[in-house]
């Protein structure tokens, strides 16, 4: 039970991290003013499906770690191909977009739809090397915390996806109206 709460603080502080930074940065390349280029609601909405991923997460590599202690490049393949694709991106996007954008359900599945396929190949590039890593290297006890410290760069990615990317979509569309 401790591990799990701590996997749940680590996941949430981190996802509220990434989030943090990919707002701080992009305000400043933007040349936004910072204090007020911080979205209060974008970060609570990150770091709490942080920490609400973080219980399956911590089940699904336990999960793994029996039932495949050594299988590495199997591990990595279900992390890819299973895991990414059906759970991390539709969850973190349509609960962002849910809790962090004030979406419909309908605008959220949109986006969901709008956002797949760039989401899904920059998981790859960041989980099929993080995850054949970890899951070679690390003890299990420590894939969770392994995972959501290389998900600071993923939250900094899928933050910019989920909110930047379409924010910029949509202000572009306006003004093309």
């Amino acid at each position: 039970r401790r591990a799990l709460a701590q996997d749940v603080v680590i996941g949430g502080t981190i996802c509220g991290s990434g989030d943090l930074g990919a707002q701080l940065i992009l305000s400043e390349a933007s040349k936004k003013e910072v204090e007020s280029s911080v979205d209060v609601r974008r970060f609570v909405a990150m770091g709490t499906y942080g920490a609400t991923a973080a219980v399956p997460y911590h089940l699904w590599y336990v999960f793994l770690a029996r039932r495949f202690p050594t299988a590495t490049y199997l591990k990595t393949a279900l992390e890819c191909l299973v895991v990414l694709p059906l759970f991390e991106i539709p969850a973190v996007v349509l609960w962002t977009g849910f809790f962090g954008r004030n979406q419909t359900l309908g605008a959220a599945v949109a986006q969901l739809r709008a956002d797949f396929w760039t989401a899904w190949g920059y998981g790859l590039a960041v989980w099929g090397p993080a995850s054949v890593a970890i899951f070679a290297r690390v003890p299990y006890r420590w894939h969770v915390t392994s995972f959501y410290s290389i998900g600071a760069l993923w939250d900094f990615g899928i933050s910019y996806i989920a909110f930047d990317r379409s924010e910029a979509a949509h202000v572009k569309s306006d003004h093309a109206a």
